[in-house]
């Protein structure tokens, strides 16, 4: 019986599955210039959405762009109550 041969990607290369592009956070980090401390930060607080497959985390392009159209806040900044500005 031979053994399963194990599927590589290119470093830095999406995966495509269909229409979605996913990455390896590895790549998206490397990509951005952030430390892969950053990155998992990121994930952990819910500012960018992951996937974790198997062992990996996997971060969609969809979820890559949601990322960047959300507006910064200065981290520990309040947010206004409702009504105030």
């Amino acid at each position: 019986m031979k053994p399963k041969k194990k599927l590589k990607f290119p470093p830095g290369q999406p995966i495509t599955i269909g229409d979605v592009r996913i990455f390896e956070l590895r790549d998206v980090a490397a990509r951005l210039q952030i430390s892969m401390n950053t990155l998992r930060r990121y994930v952990r607080t819910g500012r960018l959405a992951a996937q974790k497959v198997g062992v990996k985390w996997m971060i969609s392009e969809d979820a890559i762009r949601e990322f960047f159209l959300q507006p910064y806040t200065k981290p520990g900044a309040k947010k206004p109550k409702l009504g105030q500005s």
